[in-house]
């Protein structure tokens, strides 16, 4: 009897051990899970440029949804914004930081759970529990985004003082004000330095006012800097206007994309806001250093809007050729589809050889005559048509059409998918805001 009853207890210590292992490694599991949810979520916030103390939150809560409510979360995240805090971490800094941090920010987000375990027989034995832990890494995409705004010479047309000599140096011309106060407060919404940002303007060519960075100072200048343009000198008009006009939306395009494969972050989200109140009139081939201005053989007789003709289909380019809207729609093709062997890259693209840079692209049309052009009875609402494509190849690097292009069966004038539409400068803020709101929480690639 005492050989049976010792026996039963090495059987009972046996059991106790597998039972509280099988609990120990079962909480082990459970944890980590938790912790990499945990992970996932802050990440996501840290997009959002919140708080560290947030950033804590949202992974408390994670582990709290996963039913361990007796686990702690701690964060640790690369605080520039307040390097004393407890959520600091200089690990997850550039190398160097701070005296002299070389390469990129990037939102690194470390979270460590821990938590008891409390055994079911091994408190037999005197061990009652054992305090375990799971660690993880995320990353959340920073952004890398090129402001694309129109400086051409009606950007001034809403104000008292229309002459861009006068109404500049006040900053009165309107709605150009209205313009930069807009994209200035879409600025402060990013997180620098880990968020690049690029500012391009355009007019008769485009100009890359500061290419891709994380200061924020410098975009802000950059922005605050921009001025409504005259109309460039034409002393070859009549009869002919090319290279005489200022809304060359092709080169706005095409220098986005420069900007963005220039000095860009691979890992980061590509992203392009263009802005503009008209429809493109000029474009410029540098392939054979010539004004893309297509007119009537032989006369010069060119029609109205000039350098377009009026024919909104690109594949068949109308009667007077290959134009300046031809050009526009190309330059967003080529900003919008992904590269060959890219994965991402869409059927469309490869069936066109259009080999992109693969960048989210937004458009923004402002003002009465983006949708009722009085120069062009022909084609009254070319510059919406054209704001809309170039949104619908910049949504997903794919051309959509019927109920896949979600601007389709919308109004003129009605802000539909990644196209917006203002009829004053005043609503420019409510465009911008819905934009932010749509890649803080959007990844594509």
């Amino acid at each position: 009897m005492i050989l049976v009853a010792l026996a039963f207890v090495g059987l009972a210590a046996f059991i106790g051990l597998a039972v509280d292992a099988g609990i120990l490694f079962t909480d082990v599991g459970h944890l980590r899970r938790a912790v990499d949810a945990g992970a996932l979520a802050a990440a996501n916030q840290y997009r959002r440029n919140v708080p560290a103390s947030q950033l804590a939150e949202a992974a408390q809560e994670l582990l709290q949804l996963n039913n361990l409510s007796a686990a702690t979360a701690v964060v640790h995240v690369c605080d520039v914004t307040n390097p004393t805090s407890i959520y600091m971490d200089t690990s997850l800094c550039p190398p160097g930081y701070p005296s002299a941090p070389t390469g990129r920010y990037h939102k690194y987000v470390s979270v460590r759970g821990s938590m008891p375990v409390n055994f079911a027989f091994l408190p037999i034995i005197g061990l009652d529990s054992v305090d375990i832990s799971a660690s993880a890494q995320a990353e959340a995409a920073s952004l890398d985004l090129v402001l694309v705004i129109d400086e051409s010479n009606s950007m001034a047309f809403d104000g008292a003082d229309t002459n861009p000599d006068t109404c500049n140096p006040g900053n009165t011309c309107y709605p150009f004000h209205d313009v930069k106060a807009a994209a200035t407060s879409f600025v402060n919404q990013m997180y620098f330095p880990f968020d690049h940002v690029a500012v391009v303007s355009f007019a008769d060519h485009a100009t890359t006012v500061t290419g891709l960075t994380g200061d924020q100072t410098t975009v802000l200048n950059a922005v605050s800097s921009l001025q409504v343009q005259n109309l460039p000198s034409c002393p070859h008009y009549p009869p002919d206007p090319s290279g005489c006009l200022g809304t060359d939306i092709a080169d706005g395009l095409l220098e986005a994309g420069q900007a963005l494969t220039a000095a860009s972050d691979k890992e980061a989200v590509w992203v392009t806001v263009l802005l503009t109140d008209g429809a493109a009139n000029q474009a410029y081939d540098t392939s054979t250093s010539s004004w893309i201005c297509p007119g009537t053989s032989g006369n010069h007789d060119w029609i109205q809007p000039f350098c377009r003709d009026g024919d909104p289909s690109q594949d068949n380019p109308g009667v007077y050729g290959y134009d300046a809207e031809d050009a526009a729609r190309d330059a967003g093709y080529l900003l919008g589809c992904y590269a060959n062997g890219d994965p991402d890259q869409s059927t469309w693209c490869q069936s066109h050889g259009v080999n992109g840079v693969g960048s989210l692209i937004f458009t923004i049309g402002l003002g009465d005559k983006v949708i009722n052009d009085p120069n062009a009875p022909l084609d009254p609402n070319a510059g919406e048509r054209l704001l809309r494509e170039v949104a619908n190849i910049g949504d997903d690097g794919d051309l959509q059409s019927g109920s896949g292009n979600p601007c389709s069966s919308a109004a003129i004038g009605t802000s539909c998918g990644n196209y917006y539409y203002s009829p004053t400068g005043g609503g420019l803020s409510g465009a911008f805001d819905a934009i932010a709101k749509k890649i803080f929480t959007r990844l594509t690639k």
